[in-house]
């Protein structure tokens, strides 16, 4: 598993997320998704195929809808408020990256519909957060 930050507006960043096994990535909150495909260069042989957004405010899915005008993949959030969302995603739900298992947490707080991502692949894991 690789974790690949990518800034984004002035403090604030994307994710890559890459499953090295399926050469599968995953960005989290593509805010600036020219800033994400620029970030993918380093990684040629990885085909993005999935979004991952925390919650709905603009620094943080204000991307998604560019992103999926160029590219056909499920874009996960914790609402329909989600600019774009295209699979609602309840809490303790997993889908899968390759040989990465992501497990959705509700963190209401931040906003209502805020989603954590504990990705994770044997002994290896992380947080996706968002502003939380």
């Amino acid at each position: 598993m690789i974790v690949k930050p990518v800034p984004c507006l002035q403090d604030n960043y994307a994710y890559l997320l890459l499953d090295q096994a399926s050469k599968k990535a995953a960005v989290v909150d593509p805010v600036e998704p020219d800033n994400v495909f620029k970030a993918l260069e380093s990684y040629p042989d990885y085909t993005l195929s999935m979004i991952l957004t925390t919650h709905h405010h603009y620094d943080h899915a204000g991307g998604n809808a560019k992103l999926l005008s160029k590219l056909s993949v499920p874009c996960y959030g914790g609402s329909n408020q989600v600019k774009a969302v295209t699979n609602v995603i309840k809490a303790n739900e997993t889908i899968r990256l390759g040989n990465i298992q992501i497990r959705a947490l509700a963190t209401a707080g931040h906003t209502m519909d805020h989603i954590c991502y504990f990705a994770q692949e044997n002994d290896d894991h992380a947080v996706f957060t968002g502003d939380w």
